[in-house]
């Protein structure tokens, strides 16, 4: 029996309760009150609605934002749900959601609830190949609605999602610059006049985009790294967070020579892992590599019940995930780490059955790859509804179950923090 496998058999009977983060929300199911949030430029209140940029600006300042006036928690995961509706006779150019922690006053605005990029293909977020250095949002990560093809940046169509970011560097909207992007002809036109709905959900390791309840883009994605660009493969860079976690987050649209009305209807933003989870054990104890690796959930659209993803662990190190109906916080000390989970506990290991071996390695970005073919998106596991055996049986609605990830850590081994989830 090695020292694994010794100490889990010794935690049988351990009950310890685990701690719960909290999250930072807010929620303006309409606009007729616009407490708490910072307008610039064209944005306005137009009764119950919100305007981030209307069709009567000039040349060169078709462009507006809106932001919630306090950084929040981004780093931890979050979900972001606003309903969007583009009108007028024009054609462009779009709208973007933006996450930033801009901190140099830019071109057009100032820092944090000031700023504001360039008008156009820009969508009030980046910059024009001829803009000045600190045109755009810096330090940022944008989710573009963008309703022009504008083929001198790159754009495939007029009628597309794309996710930007060169990491705390200018931001910009040519396509060079995309970590995603939505395939010509996958969406609803966008620019039809219509109430639509967008949600993006971020859990660390993964960034997905869902349009009107269903999911159309899911990239790979953390703060500390950022994402790989499409055209070159390169990562984009990590963004300099506020205390390593806050930002800002908010709404900027823009038009150029064809303008369109960009209204907001209504906007829900929470932090924290989404859809009924909480971490505990966190931080989780460092590995070789100097950090602690973190999981993250989602109710992932793909096969299975949830969606488990591990970040920040060191480089080409093999694990696999555990589970257990018993968190333990503070956990006991195995190898390098800190197990937190209380017998009897399940090993999704490559002795399991099909479909419950979650085997994988993290990749060169601390990203932990699955190895098995049990995840839809390549990284994490895809938790099924039958248990391992033990603790056997399967997992009920309503249920909490505990999970963390078991790992290599050179010649010894170690554990991501915990995370509960309610089914």
């Amino acid at each position: 029996m090695n020292n694994y496998t010794s100490v889990i058999a010794s935690l049988a009977g351990t009950l310890l309760i685990s701690a719960t983060a909290g999250a930072q929300n807010f929620s303006y199911p309409d606009f007729s009150s616009i407490a708490g949030l910072s307008l610039v430029q064209q944005a306005q209140q137009m009764g119950t609605t919100l305007r981030v940029h209307d069709m009567l600006g000039t040349a060169g300042a078709n462009r507006g934002a809106v932001w919630y006036d306090t950084t929040v928690n981004v780093a931890g995961g979050f979900s972001s749900t606003f309903e969007f509706q583009i009108t007028g006779a024009g054609s462009g150019d779009g709208m973007a959601f933006v996450i930033q922690n801009e901190s140099t006053p830019g071109t057009h605005g100032g820092v944090g609830v000031t700023g504001i990029g360039t008008h156009a293909a820009a969508l009030g977020y980046g910059l024009f190949t001829t803009s000045s250095v600190g045109a755009s949002l810096e330090n940022s990560v944008a989710i573009e609605i963008d309703t022009y093809a504008n083929g001198n940046w790159g754009d495939l169509d007029d009628n597309h999602i794309s996710i930007h970011s060169s990491g705390v560097n200018d931001n910009s909207p040519d396509e060079s610059f995309s970590i995603g992007r939505t395939a010509t002809g996958a969406l609803p036109n966008l620019n039809d006049g219509l109430v639509h709905t967008m949600q993006i959900l971020y859990v660390p390791g993964t960034l997905e985009v869902r349009l009107d309840g269903s999911s159309v883009l899911t990239v790979p994605f953390t703060f500390a790294v950022g994402g790989t660009y499409l055209s070159s493969g390169s990562a984009s860079g990590a963004l300099n967070l506020a205390g390593g976690t806050n930002a800002w987050v908010g709404i900027t649209a823009s038009s150029g020579g064809s303008v369109q009305n960009h209204d907001v209807l209504s906007w829900d933003f929470s932090s924290g892992s989404p859809g009924g989870t909480s971490l505990f054990c966190s931080p989780a104890s460092n590995h070789s590599g100097g950090l602690s690796s973190s999981l993250g959930t989602s109710d992932f659209s793909g096969p299975g019940l949830f969606h488990v993803a591990a970040t920040d662990g060191p480089v080409d190190q093999f694990g696999y995930f555990l589970v257990s109906a018993t968190p333990v916080d503070p956990g006991v000390s195995v190898s390098n780490g800190q197990l937190c989970l209380g017998a009897p506990i399940g090993r999704y290991s490559p002795a399991s059955s099909a479909g419950l071996n979650s085997i994988g390695r993290f990749d060169a970005t601390g990203i932990f790859q699955n190895l098995a073919g049990t995840s839809s998106v390549g990284s994490g596991f895809d938790i099924p509804a039958l248990l391992p055996d033990p603790p056997g049986g399967l997992i009920g609605v309503g249920e909490t179950w505990h999970f963390q990830l078991w790992f290599r850590d050179g010649a010894n081994s170690n554990f991501s923090d915990g995370i509960s989830v309610t089914f």
